[in-house]
């Protein structure tokens, strides 16, 4: 799996850091699953065949195609680029400081005068959860799936130390019965 991560990356022409941040994982994390030092999740490895457009029988077993999404339409990108803006109902100076970039950038993508670059797309599929995919292509929804609520880290780690959630669980109940014993001892009082 380690390989098709990579390719993945590499299709999109992302950086570690940048391919890592759509599945709200680290850039060592990436690293490490491309270095074969550690694997992916259920969560993880379909979170990024929702994220990337990936089919994934290929990227868990190899089997058939990467993905059947069309190519990249950098010809359009400053059109979908203006669609978000539209979409969040702000104006290029909003918009502008709400991805770090200057008003005037904003103004000459929106008139087709400026190519996008790279940082700037990913800055935009971050800060508005905006699908990569139809970003790049045109194809799909304008928006990612909303993330999950408990992170795959977490959960792993919570996995790895089960005497921690046997402590919780215990001051859980210790507080459960805190509560109760209150409860009678405010009625005792009123008798």
């Amino acid at each position: 799996m380690k390989d098709r991560i990579r390719e993945i990356r590499e299709h999109y022409g992302l950086y570690q850091a940048q391919f890592a941040q759509r599945i709200n994982k680290s850039p060592g994390f990436i690293s490490l699953v491309e270095t074969g030092r550690s694997n992916l999740s259920r969560a993880v490895v379909e979170r990024i065949c929702a994220i990337y457009g990936v089919d994934e029988a290929w990227l868990v077993d190899g089997k058939g195609e990467m993905t059947d999404k069309a190519p990249v339409d950098m010809e359009n990108i400053g059109v979908r680029l203006k669609a978000v803006r539209k979409d969040k109902k702000m104006t290029q100076m909003q918009f502008s400081s709400a991805i770090g970039y200057s008003k005037l950038q904003i103004c000459f993508i929106d008139i087709g005068m400026n190519n996008t670059s790279d940082e700037l797309i990913h800055k935009v599929v971050s800060v508005f959860e905006v699908n990569l995919e139809w970003h790049l292509t045109g194809k799909g929804e304008m928006y990612s799936s909303a993330p999950e609520k408990l992170d795959d880290e977490l959960a792993r780690w919570l996995n790895e130390h089960p005497e921690m959630i046997r402590e919780l669980r215990r001051r859980s109940e210790l507080e459960k019965k805190k509560k109760k014993r209150e409860k009678v001892e405010k009625k005792a009082k009123k008798i």
